[in-house]
């Protein structure tokens, strides 16, 4: 149980994310910033700083339905502090928290996973000046879990090495610090390139990934401020070098990292449209929906989601 307890929070939020249509993980597109924002918390501030963040899901496989339901915790300065989880699987309900622990500047140098019986894992973050040079997990119970990525840079291109590992990654970033292809090889040769292409607003609009699982995505978006861009921008190269290519982390990169809300997906298995409402000052405050998944069989329920965005004033 407590090996499921910290799969179920990685795949939450803070390592790696589901292979979903429209699954995040947080972000922030642009700011040529390859460790965080340096302390800068939510920008947005005023009108779209955010007091709190819920993420719901339920999952119905067509034997049962299982809920994963996520609230970030934000502090005064508007930056996300902690992650809580309640599980929800065939009548067991499992709690989880995943603090946030940052330097002196903002950076984010560690997150870890605990439930009630104790600490599950910790992931530790190190730099070299503003870049993300090693990203280190150690498993409390399980050792055969633990690894090591190190990151190379060079102007807009980086290279993520795992040790005792022949797979290795190579991200190629914009002008603005967007990735626009990632590339995964095993022993130097290539068996995934994932392309990424944005709108005027930095909206992430299509994902095609050819090789090992091709597939092709598409997204659309409103006209209206996404709070949680600015919310989550200090996670984004911790996140982006900490997922692994088949985890489609562009799901959590459209949610959580564009400039405007994301209202539907295009996917191999079919479309999904999110209804969101808005309040008065045209802020979003519920997003909620079906959505189609590779990971579900033919026959299954499908998968529903609900976001809940609250504002300081």
């Amino acid at each position: 149980m407590k090996k499921l307890v910290l799969i179920l929070l990685t795949l939450s939020l803070f390592t790696a994310c589901e292979n979903e249509p429209l699954d995040p993980d947080f972000t922030e597109q642009g700011g040529g910033n390859n460790g965080g924002n340096n302390g800068g918390g939510n920008q947005n501030g005023g009108t779209f700083a955010m007091s709190s963040y819920t993420y719901n899901k339920a999952i119905d496989t067509g034997v049962g339905v299982s809920t994963i339901d996520t609230d970030f915790s934000i502090n005064s300065s508007g930056q996300i502090s902690s992650q809580n989880t309640r599980f929800e699987f065939f009548g067991a309900i499992i709690d989880g928290t995943a603090p946030v622990v940052r330097d002196g500047s903002g950076r984010v140098i560690e997150t870890s996973v605990s439930d009630g019986s104790g600490l599950l894992s910790t992931t530790s973050i190190v730099y070299n000046g503003d870049n993300i040079v090693q990203i280190n997990f150690v498993d409390t119970q399980f050792s055969e879990e633990n690894y090591t990525y190190n990151i190379e840079h060079n102007g807009n291109i980086s290279t993520r090495t795992e040790v005792g590992s022949t797979e290795s990654i190579i991200y190629t970033f914009d002008n603005e610090d967007k990735l626009i292809e990632r590339e995964t090889l095993n022993n130097g040769n290539s068996i995934r390139i994932e392309n990424h292409s944005y709108d005027s607003n930095n909206n992430l609009i299509s994902s095609v990934m050819t090789g090992d699982g091709a597939r092709t995505f598409t997204y659309t978006f409103d006209d209206t401020t996404n709070p949680v861009n600015s919310l989550f921008q200090d996670f984004y190269k911790y996140q982006l070098f900490n997922d692994n290519y088949d985890d489609q982390f562009e799901h959590w990169l459209v949610i959580w990292g564009s400039t405007n809300n994301m209202v539907s997906a295009t996917t191999p298995e079919g479309p999904s449209d999110l209804a969101i409402t808005y309040d008065s000052e045209d802020r979003i405050i519920t997003r909620n929906g079906s959505i189609n998944s590779a990971l579900l069989n033919a026959g299954s329920g499908g998968i529903t989601t609900e976001e809940i965005f609250t504002y300081v004033n």
